[in-house]
């Protein structure tokens, strides 16, 4: 099984998908896992801004537009977990924890 395989990437920004042809062109570890029409999570590198002495010394020509970080799995968050078990409640005064009852009585008088 391959854990990573490198790819060229065209993505849009789901907030432009249809307004604009606006495209970020980049490279991505998730070659292996992404298809078309996926969603993934990532960094807008080219309309960020950066306070870093040591980033300003980069050549601006060999930085990807993007940086795509994970893939997005929004179809699977929304399905509802169910639990399979009822919750019961406790009724005032039936069960003591951590007391005996002896000592419940003493305190109670």
């Amino acid at each position: 099984m391959i854990q990573y395989a490198l790819a060229n990437v065209q993505v849009a920004r789901s907030v432009d998908f249809g307004q604009n042809d606006t495209t970020f062109l980049g490279r991505t570890h998730l070659g292996h896992i992404l298809q078309v029409g996926d969603m993934a999570l990532g960094y807008d590198i080219s309309a960020a801004n950066f306070n870093n002495d040591d980033f300003d010394k980069l050549d601006s020509r060999n930085l990807p537009d993007v940086i795509l970080v994970k893939k997005s799995y929004a179809e699977k968050r929304k399905k509802t977990k169910t639990r399979n078990f009822k919750l019961k409640r406790l009724e005032e005064g039936t069960q003591t924890f951590g007391f005996d009852m002896k000592k419940d009585l003493g305190k109670a008088e």
